[in-house]
């Protein structure tokens, strides 16, 4: 874990997504997000963007 926090501190995510919207970790949007999961069968294991919960 310690890794992960060392390599996305604090700062660095929140100006990523000063750039890209809250929640957006991906510089490419959520088009390479959807790029790096397609043939994934994700139904039921990511919530909605438009889900409010």
């Amino acid at each position: 874990m310690k890794e992960i926090i060392d390599e996305y501190y604090p700062e660095y995510c929140h100006s990523l997504e000063a750039v890209y919207g809250t929640g957006m970790m991906s510089e490419g949007g959520g088009e390479a997000i959807d790029e790096m999961f397609s043939g994934i069968d994700l139904k039921g294991k990511k919530p909605s963007i438009s889900d409010p919960d």
